[in-house]
């Protein structure tokens, strides 16, 4: 074999070899959408040190990259007269000139970087951050997205155009944001267990809606009930369909009872809570208070603040930590809500001409 055989020969074998690791690093790229597009994205939630991020959000991602910030730039150009001129010559030294001295104007919009730094993304924002400042876009502001390999276009609800470029790969930001912004972040494994417990939902037993009178006071605190955001109802809603299909295993036969009776309920409660049923939420806790009482009387002491009712607080802290007395040992810890003790008494004290209480049938 001669010498150009032999190159041609080195040449064949190095072109299969790169091809066919450009083919292991386009399925490994494959492989790596499919999983961001399934896995449980909550896996990933949590703070960042030095970032404060507001109640119940969590980020999900962080890119160390320096991803630019763009905004449209509206400028205007000004553009002197171009038409057809002549002079005429009037006298020695002297002439006239013909043709329009107006001058017009063009506006002109181009995309300018306004900020660069590291990205975070949380459930609730987008968030760039460097030594100087920080951007930021509630992801709720959102109402439209066009992804790209290196960045993403995004559009607020005043119409306000954004671009995020500088990504050495955006899919994994574009589809976790897609995610985000869909309420899907349960892995697949997880969204067929949530499919399976909502067939189940028709078919298990319900704590029942307890019916209350129209004269009932606690109407007239109707304006305070406030229901939660969408997302926070579904949660809760998972929450619930969870305990109705089954409570942790316990050893203690008496103890797997009590689980039994009260967690649904207790999540029943909360649900409604959500929802803005305050009243009947209520009377659902109040209703397994004795068995649950650290976790039930600390929700009922929330509720009472909340409408209030400061009075009702104080008391039923105080119900919460005699039944906790004698109550199974995972529900006799009462420091969370006796920390609220002493609080709850200043405020019984220093608002009873605003206060709401009612007397309280337990």
């Amino acid at each position: 074999m001669g010498l150009f055989a032999n190159w041609r020969e080195k040449r064949r074998k190095l072109r299969e070899k790169e091809e066919l690791e450009q083919k292991r690093i386009e399925q490994k790229h494959r492989e790596n959408i499919e999983r961001w597009k399934t896995e449980n994205l909550n896996q990933y939630a949590g703070k960042v040190d030095g970032l404060i991020l507001k109640k119940d959000e969590y980020c999900y991602l962080a890119i160390p990259e320096n991803i630019t910030w763009n905004e449209d730039r509206t400028r205007t150009k000004r553009i002197g007269y171009s038409g057809p001129t002549a002079t005429v010559r009037i006298a020695k030294g002297f002439s006239y000139r013909i043709g329009s001295a107006s001058v017009s104007s063009e506006r002109i919009t181009e995309l300018k970087e306004v900020f660069s730094g590291g990205l975070f993304l949380t459930n609730k924002r987008i968030i760039l951050l460097n030594s100087t400042g920080m951007k930021i876009l509630n992801i709720s502001k959102i109402v439209r997205l066009d992804p790209y390999t290196d960045g993403i276009t995004l559009f607020r609800d005043s119409g306000k155009r954004i671009v995020l470029a500088g990504f050495s790969n955006a899919e994994k930001f574009n589809i976790y944001l897609q995610r985000i912004i869909n309420g899907d972040f349960l892995g697949i494994d997880e969204r067929k267990t949530e499919e399976e417990m909502k067939k189940l939902q028709s078919f298990l037993p319900k704590p029942k809606l307890i019916k209350f009178s129209k004269d009932d006071p606690r109407l007239q605190l109707k304006p305070l009930f406030v229901a939660s955001k969408e997302t926070s109802i579904e949660n809760a809603d998972r929450a619930f369909l969870a305990a109705l299909s089954g409570t942790p295993a316990v050893e203690d036969q008496e103890e797997k009872e009590i689980l039994d009776r009260v967690l649904p309920v207790y999540y029943f409660a909360n649900l409604l809570y959500k929802q803005g049923k305050w009243i009947q939420a209520e009377y659902q806790w109040l209703s397994i208070i004795d068995d649950m009482p650290n976790k039930v009387g600390e929700k009922l002491a929330i509720l009472y603040r909340k409408e209030k009712r400061y009075k009702n607080e104080v008391e039923i802290i105080e119900r919460a930590k005699e039944y906790a007395k004698c109550s199974i040992e995972r529900y006799k810890d009462i420091n969370k809500i006796d920390g609220r003790l002493e609080k709850a008494k200043l405020l019984a004290e220093s608002k009873k001409d605003t206060d709401n209480s009612l007397d309280l049938e337990i």
